[in-house]
């Protein structure tokens, strides 16, 4: 049990920072929350549609789907942690942003042969 401010056993830190770095359902900085849109998807696919086709179409990013979030965590076997390099980030962005780039990545992969890639090209190639 938790005693002002203080864990009272390892499995309740664990616990504590999970919830406090990873809490289940947590909001990007959009306010949207991913299970919203996974239990509406038939509503939702209706209005995103046309949004992120715009997106494309005008080459533009909403700004609040560009805002992130960013923890920073103790690196894992380090004797201290006073240094900017003894820690890791994390970044929470846009639900919305990271589905738009999933669908772009699915698109090149889909749709545009290998062959049209630059040699200098490697994020789109197995």
């Amino acid at each position: 049990m938790q005693i002002a401010g203080w864990t009272a056993s390892s499995e309740e830190s664990l616990k504590l920072l999970l919830d406090t770095h990873f809490p289940l359902n947590r909001p990007g900085p959009d306010g949207i929350i991913p299970a919203q849109l996974q239990r509406t998807v038939k509503v939702s696919c209706s209005w995103l549609a046309p949004i992120y086709a715009n997106c494309v179409r005008l080459g533009h990013v909403p700004k609040a789907w560009r805002q992130v979030k960013v923890t920073f965590i103790p690196k894992a076997g380090k004797s201290s942690h006073v240094g900017a390099k003894d820690f890791k980030h994390i970044s929470l962005s846009s639900f919305l942003l990271k589905t738009l780039e999933r669908l772009m990545d699915l698109y090149i992969r889909c749709r545009i042969p290998r062959g049209k890639l630059l040699r200098a090209q490697h994020a789109y190639i197995k």
